[in-house]
């Protein structure tokens, strides 16, 4: 095994898990129309949330954390 290949498989398996998350958080908040509701109020007209806005979204944390807890990566 090269480390090339190791390497390709650490950053696509973090990715993977990145990318998992957030297609569940939308499903979950696609068939909770009221939760998907209260996400969009606290997002407001954001176009982009990213490292330095994440903190102020509450709401999106809980509902990220929730995902992980009900679609759990292993």
């Amino acid at each position: 095994m090269s480390l090339n290949y190791i390497c390709q498989e650490l950053i696509s398996g973090g990715t993977d898990t990145s990318a998992a998350v957030i297609k569940w958080s939308i499903l979950e908040l696609l068939h909770h129309p009221e939760m998907l509701g209260k996400a969009q109020e606290e997002m407001g007209n954001s176009c982009l949330v990213g490292e330095d806005n994440i903190v102020q979204l509450h709401y999106v944390q809980v509902v990220i954390k929730e995902t992980f807890c009900l679609h759990p990566r292993i």
